[in-house]
Order: structure tokens, then sequence, then C-alpha cells
């Protein structure tokens, strides 16, 4: 018994140290979907200013993430979230730094350098004046889809990643994927990065892999209302996105924040206002009910501490669609296919199977056999040819007298017959 609750001991002390170490792990990579805030701490003569603290803080949330320069003065804030954030240093002996309204989309790396000014810790230099866009960190071509056109831009089916062909560069392989109603994730997720392969793009949400390798195609489409925004990057893709050689889109979902937010919707077509189709019968159209609903909501559970966001969507979606069919006629029901017709009022020749013989090819000088056959005599008004068909073993005469068609008819019945 002591030796069992040694052993049950030992155990939870080994799940206990695996917890920590994982805990304890900085966060990989990957493909992640936060941001990343890096630059230079130098002073008034642009020396590197080494051990100055730096620390962003999320102004939705007021989680603050801090960077410490290394000798050569640079620093690095990585897993910052989409968003807006403060930046503030300090060093004693320099007036304190503080740049505000510091804008960070998904994935992207900012250059927000640190220019410290000699003076007393209590002073602060306040810079507000936005910094410049251009990548200056890495070397991949691209677009980020901010929350604000994923909002406002007009989406038939509400199928957001229709939004990814604004970007420069990407082209869909199948135009029938645009417009009202659900799109086909299999063929919607055929597209073209600057003339790349179609299926070797990745999509990410929120960091996971959102694909499904069997069809390589989109396995989960967000709803639009909970969309931050997503970038995407058609060329010179970074080495976290090994996997492909096509473009990547990477989705950010939205996070709740101190304040309380949401949104509410409902779309509704039916076949009122739809034309009828001129070839059904009077009236009748097709059957058409679309009910598309949902909300969203976020806010704190503890303010500056915990919070929550939640979505729902869904999709009701009734259609009918009016099909052509052809009949047979009554003649053809009794086999009399005399006068049956293609869709261009052209007689459709019906062979007789049993004529079949081989024969030289005219149109080519190649000794090839082809294969001909004579139209079948199945009415008065369908006669077979006069030239003589091929042996049979019933009837040896019959098939050298080249008989008229009503005699060869009479010589058949008869070795029937026989």
């Amino acid at each position: 018994m002591v030796h069992a609750n040694r052993l049950h001991q030992g155990r939870v002390l080994l799940l206990l140290t695996l917890a920590g170490i994982l805990l304890a792990a900085p966060p990989a990579r990957a493909q992640s979907p936060t941001a990343t805030i890096t630059g230079t701490v130098t002073d008034a003569q642009g020396a590197a200013v080494p051990g100055v603290a730096v620390v962003a803080r999320h102004l939705a949330t007021n989680r603050n993430f801090a960077g410490l320069s290394s000798q050569d003065g640079v620093y690095v804030i990585t897993s910052l979230p989409v968003g807006r954030f403060e930046v503030t240093a300090g060093l004693s002996g320099f007036k304190s730094f503080r740049r505000t309204d510091v804008a960070l989309a998904v994935g992207e790396r900012l250059r927000v350098d640190v220019p410290l000014q000699l003076g007393g810790i209590d002073e602060t230099v306040t810079v507000s004046a936005g910094g410049s866009r251009v990548q200056t960190e890495e070397t991949s071509l691209g677009a980020t889809v901010e929350r604000e056109r994923v909002e406002n831009l007009p989406l038939n089916g509400r199928h957001v990643f229709n939004l990814v062909k604004i970007v420069p560069g990407v082209q869909p392989r199948f135009k029938d994927t645009d417009g009202f109603a659900e799109v086909d994730n299999q063929r919607f997720s055929r597209l073209s990065f600057n003339g790349g392969p179609l299926s070797s793009n990745q999509f990410f949400l929120d960091g996971g892999m959102n694909m499904i390798p069997a069809h390589y195609e989109i396995s989960v489409v967000p709803m639009v209302d909970a969309v931050e925004e997503f970038r995407v990057i058609s060329s010179g893709l970074p080495a976290e996105y090994g996997q492909t050689s096509g473009g990547a889109v990477t989705v950010v979902t939205k996070a709740g924040t101190n304040s309380f937010r949401g949104s509410a919707w409902g779309f509704y077509r039916d076949d009122s206002l739809d034309a009828r189709n001129p070839f059904a019968v009077a009236g009748a159209k097709p059957k058409l009910d679309y009910k598309q609903f949902g909300a969203t909501l976020g806010g704190p559970i503890f303010k500056d501490k915990t919070f929550f966001f939640a979505g729902f969507d869904r999709w009701d979606f009734t259609t009918a669609n009016i099909n052509q069919a052809r009949v047979p006629t009554a003649a053809e029901r009794r086999g009399d296919f005399s006068s049956t017709r293609d869709g261009l009022g052209n007689l459709i020749v019906i062979y007789d199977p049993a004529t079949t013989r081989p024969t030289r090819s005219r149109a080519t000088s190649s000794p090839r056999t082809a294969w001909i056959r004579w139209p079948c005599a199945c009415s008065s008004t369908c006669r077979c040819p006069t030239a003589p068909p091929p042996t049979h073993r019933t009837s040896t005469t019959t098939a050298r007298r080249s008989p008229s068609p009503s005699t060869r008819t009479r010589s058949r019945s008869a070795s029937t017959t026989r």
C-alpha cells in the first residue's frame, strides 16, 4: 500500500514538472497571428544606449509587453496582439520617451526607434506623429485587409475570403465562385498568387492551419463580424511558411477588450421577385428561401485581466432547380426509332449491329482496319442500302444472292424458321 502511494505521488510530481516546463517555455512563433515591435535606442549623439526598458501597452486591454535594449541598443518586443499601442521608454539621466497611437497589423514587424534626450526622468518627450508604414524589416510582398474594409465592403453571400481577391496579384481559378449564397470551399481554394500553382497555398486561422490536407481546401470560413483583419502574403514568404510554394493568408479573429462591443445581422431573400423560367410550365418558378442571421458579443469579465468574445452565425438555404429532360414517344416505346431526331432536328440514323463488317480506311493510306454497319430497315420509310450485308451463318445462299431489301427480309425469316 505504501509503495502504491509513493508511485502515485511520483506520477503527480512528474506531471506537475512537465506542466511547469510547458508554461515556462517561450511561445513558438510559427505562423503567429501576432505582431512585433523592434527598434534601436540611441542618445542625442546617435550612440546606442543599452539596458533601456521599452514597454508597449495595448490600449484596448491595458496589457503591457516589455523589452530590453541590448549592447547594440536594439530591442525586440514579440507576441503582440493586433491593435493600437503606446510605446514608452526611460532611463536614469534621460527624459522619458513616449510614442502614442502605434498601430500593428497581423504578422507585421514594425520598427519604432527610441531617441533619448538628456534630462530628468520625470520629463517626457511625446511623439504623436504617425510613423512610416514602409516595411523595412522583411522582404515579403502582400497586403493587409483591415477591419474597416472587412466590415464596410459589400460581400454577396458574406464569404470573408472573397476579400482576398482585392489584393494585387491574386487570381481566382473559377469565376463562378463569386456571388450570392454559399461558396464552394474546394473551388474557391483554387487561387493563384502572382501566377503561382493553384494547390500550393495556405490558410491560417489565429495561427493554426486552416486547411484540409486531403482536398487542399479551406477548412473553416469564419463569420465576417468575427474577423479582426487578415494578411495576404503573395510573394517572398518568410521561412515560417516553408510548406508552400504559392501564397499564404493569415486571419485573426476579434478578441474581448475593456469595452463591450457586438453586432447583430439578418439577411433574407426569396423567389417572390424572381423571373419565371420561360421554358417551364406557366407560373412555375424555382423555389428559393435564403435566411442568414447571427450576432457577436465581446467584453471584459474582469477589467484589465480576463475578456471574452463569442459569435453565432446560421444559414437556412432552400432552393430548387427546374430540369429539362426528354421522354420517349409512343413510337419509340414500340421500338420504332425511324423518326428520332437530335436537338438540332437532324434525323438520327439507327444502324443494324448484325451488319458490322471490316473495311479498309479510305481517309488515309494506312492499312488499319475500319468497321462499317448498314442502317436498319425499321419501317417503310427507312430502307437499307442495296449493298450486300456480311455473311450470316444461318443462310449462306441469301448473303451471296444480293437480293432486294424485301427479298432479303423474307429469306432471313425463312432461315430463322428452319
